[in-house]
């Protein structure tokens, strides 16, 4: 008929039956299915058989007693209800079996099927369809998602339903005179599975004779209620000849028991219904049920763990006060009276107490509490003493304490956190004070931080830097390092550095002392074209006769340039000679004739990559 699920806790399943007997190579009827939807025990929405009934809910699967089978060629009402508190199988409206159960009906995707097994499950079962397809005939079938009454059931159990389309909680409604939901939902109309006929004639249609033997069970229990602890029952089983118990104790918590007696500690104060269902070897089961009130024992101890600083004191109380109660503490060493309720410890170390209190009526009660007494305060600071360059960063650490004061050697308050960052400019010993909040402990410490010696250092060059020397060598005394700084700009060797520069230059150097202690320092280099410095020897006359003296006329100087002219003119300001030759000079010839004596004009030019360009012209004299 399709995927008719039933949700919720309530369900009611009937059908009208003749059995025909088990189908060939079958010896038994019992495994045969009036209304089915299901696989097995993990998810059986619902399964209404011949002499059982069976649900799967969120606490689990329950199956009512197996009841007698019916006889053959008999018709018989059956019917299967839950009401989320017991499964209940009925037959010709009689109570038949029940058993407790409680929870939420568990869905499955299966198609409930009609006197046969859902067909998509027999290749995942072990069941055949001979074993629970139902032989015989079978009318008035109906599905509810509500608890039908017994006097429900038996109003319509040998009549046809009136009105089903307004019938509350009906789902499905079968005839099979037709195929159709008499309901009237059209979606769980039928189909044939098999070889099944409708429009059949029962040859039997009113309802036969119960054979199972009339059940009289009355179920019954006694309560033993526990004189020391009124949350602690016993029950025991006053009912006669019978075989199977199911205890249920009115708390989710507490799982079910099927033992004859039971006993429960309920852990919430409150009343209980405590429900008994039995069964016999007959089919027949009993329910009862009794109220229980569960009360709470207070606890033993009335203080509550804390924390106490050693050396003092609390009191330990009792919550039980009952007169005539003896009161017995441990351990004993700390404690003004060990047998009072309520005792003052002096405390020296953390302790667990117990408490063991014997009531006149005998019953004992325990407890324990547990008092902390924190460790002494271990308050320490790191470095205790360092040596420092001056201005150097060093951080001070303290731990131990909540509340911090540093202060330095002059007594001005320097710091109130747990850390100080300082740079010292001399020596100086800090001070201190930190205590502690939770037990009031405090104490002063002390970090002695010293510098180094300074250290004084200056850069030094080896020499000027002119047009006749055009660099130098920079150097530092007694230094340990040094970084020279601009590189690009001079040439390291060693600990000193030559420089070159081509304009006015500040050179520095990162310097470290024999402490590890850094210094800066610098050197400014000026470079600029003095004329005074630049040495040049022009003679102002020559005697080129070729005796080896003064036979040249050249200017002669100590400076290198890379642009040099020389020019020489007669009286008439004619051009005679003229060379780019720093070493070259004038012979006193003109295309190897001799020049007469007589007065001449120079002209020198050049330029240098230091001293830039010099210029000079004058008079010379020729002479033989």
């Amino acid at each position: 008929m399709g995927d008719l699920d039933i949700s919720g806790n309530q369900v009611t399943i009937e059908a009208t039956l003749n059995n025909l007997g088990p189908h060939n190579g079958s010896s038994s009827i019992i495994s045969q299915d009036i209304v089915s939807k299901h696989k097995g025990a993990e998810d059986a929405n619902y399964l209404l058989r011949i002499n059982h009934a069976e649900i799967t809910t969120t606490r689990g699967f329950i199956a009512t007693d197996f009841i007698c089978t019916p006889p053959a060629n008999q018709t018989f009402h059956i019917a299967m209800v839950y009401d989320g508190s017991s499964v209940k199988f009925y037959r010709n409206g009689q109570l038949m079996s029940e058993k407790a159960w409680s929870g939420n009906l568990v869905q499955n995707n299966w198609t409930t099927t009609i006197g046969t097994y859902a067909a998509q499950a027999y290749s995942s079962t072990s069941a055949t369809p001979e074993e629970e397809t139902f032989n015989g005939y079978i009318n008035e079938v109906r599905i509810w998602n509500v608890a039908r009454t017994q006097s429900e059931l038996n109003q319509y159990k040998n009549q046809s339903l009136p009105n089903p389309t307004t019938q509350t909680g009906l789902l499905a409604y079968y005839q099979f005179n037709d195929l159709k939901n008499k309901q009237g939902n059209v979606n769980y109309d039928l189909q044939l599975l098999g070889t099944p006929q409708i429009n059949q004639t029962n040859p039997s249609c009113s309802l036969g004779t119960e054979p199972c033997p009339k059940c009289s069970l009355t179920a019954s229990f006694d309560v033993n209620p526990d004189v020391c602890n009124p949350a602690h029952f016993n029950f025991s089983n006053t009912t006669l000849a019978v075989t199977s118990y199911s205890w249920q104790f009115g708390d989710n918590s507490i799982p079910s028991v099927s033992t004859e007696n039971a006993e429960v500690v309920y852990k919430t104060a409150g009343t209980y219904s405590v429900s008994l269902q039995v069964s016999d070897n007959n089919g027949c089961s009993a329910t009862t049920a009794r109220n229980v009130t569960a009360a709470l024992l207070p606890k033993a101890i009335k203080t509550n763990a804390e924390t106490i600083c050693k050396g003092q004191t609390i009191q330990l109380e009792s919550n039980i006060d009952d007169a005539g109660s003896q009161y017995d503490w441990t351990p004993q060493p700390q404690l003004s009276n060990p047998s009072i309720g309520n005792p003052v410890a002096t405390m020296s170390a953390s302790t667990l107490f117990k408490l063991k209190v014997t009531k006149p009526n005998s019953c004992v009660d325990t407890g324990s509490v547990f008092i902390t007494v924190p460790d002494a305060a271990t308050f320490a600071v790191l470095p205790i003493d360092t040596t420092v360059c001056v201005n150097e960063k060093v951080v001070l650490n303290a731990v131990g304490g909540d509340t911090y004061q540093w202060k330095n050697s002059s007594g001005e308050v320097v710091g109130t956190e747990s850390s100080l960052e300082t740079m010292p400019t001399e020596s100086t010993k800090y001070v201190l004070e930190v205590s502690s909040d939770q037990c009031g402990e405090r104490t002063t410490l002390y970090s002695d931080v010293r510098t180094f010696p300074v250290s004084s250092f200056a850069i030094r060059t080896t020499n000027d830097i002119n047009c006749s020397n055009t660099s130098a060598t920079l150097f530092v005394k007694d230094a340990k390092n040094i970084q020279w700084l601009p590189q690009s700009d001079l040439v390291v060797n060693g600990q000193n550095a030559v420089i070159s520069p081509k304009s006015t230059t500040t050179y520095t150097a990162k310097i470290e002392d024999q402490y590890g202690c850094f210094y800066d320092a610098s050197y400014t280099q000026n470079v600029g074209f003095d004329p005074s410095s630049v040495h040049f020897f022009i003679p102002n006359a020559f005697t080129p006769n070729s005796d080896g003296k003064n036979d040249i006329f050249r200017i002669r100087t100590d400076i290198a340039f890379y642009k040099y002219s020389l020019r020489i003119y007669n009286r008439f300001g004619q051009l005679i000679f003229q060379s780019q030759n720093q070493e070259a000079g004038w012979d006193g010839r003109i295309k190897k004739e001799p020049q007469p004596m007589g007065t001449y004009i120079f002209e020198v030019s050049a330029q240098s990559n230091f001293c830039g360009e010099f210029y000079k012209k004058g008079t010379l004299v020729l002479i033989r």
